[in-house]
């Protein structure tokens, strides 16, 4: 006698994620599989052979699939590319003291930033622009999934002009 319908195989996971792009949004895996499996906890069931789960910080983690006979497949879910936390800006002045001359702002970013409009980039974290009078505006630093901070620039120690005399005839 010959028994040829024993299923002695795991299923085959084929693992997809809405995207392996650094992004600021959730991150969906959706699961297929080569034959129908039972229920996996915490995952929805889209069809037969189709399960999604939705991500919405990184983590790794373990995922099982058990065939109708009792067969698994263990595979391993990894979310590495979430970053859902703002630029911290680090703002340096030069000269901080009173001066007549120039005061040369830095802004030095935790993580890579986005270009700045009329800041000059020194690297992808670093940028510098030069004031020549008092004045105070806001800039905003967005990282590359388009995370931002906004921080505001403040200069009040440029002196270019000469003391006021007032003199008094007698």
């Amino acid at each position: 006698i010959t028994i040829s319908n024993i299923d002695k195989d795991g299923p085959v996971l084929d693992i997809k994620y809405s995207t392996e792009s650094p992004t600021k949004e959730n991150v969906t895996v959706t699961i297929t599989v080569n034959k129908e499996i039972q229920d996996i906890n915490t995952w929805t069931r889209v069809n037969e052979k189709t399960f999604t789960k939705t991500y919405s910080k990184n983590t790794t983690e373990k995922v099982t699939a058990t065939d109708k006979v009792g067969n698994s497949t263990t595979e391993t879910i990894t979310i590495n590319n979430i970053d859902k936390t703002a630029p911290v800006l680090n703002i340096k002045y030069s000269p901080e003291g009173v001066t007549k001359g120039d005061v040369t702002v830095t802004i030095t970013s935790n993580e890579d930033i986005q270009d700045i409009a009329t800041w000059t980039k020194v690297n992808a974290r670093t940028f510098t622009k030069t004031y020549s009078k008092n004045t105070t505006e806001k800039v905003t630093a967005t990282d590359k999934v388009g995370n931002s901070t906004t921080e505001t620039i403040t200069i009040s120690n440029i002196d270019k002009d000469g003391p006021v005399l007032d003199i008094k005839y007698s």
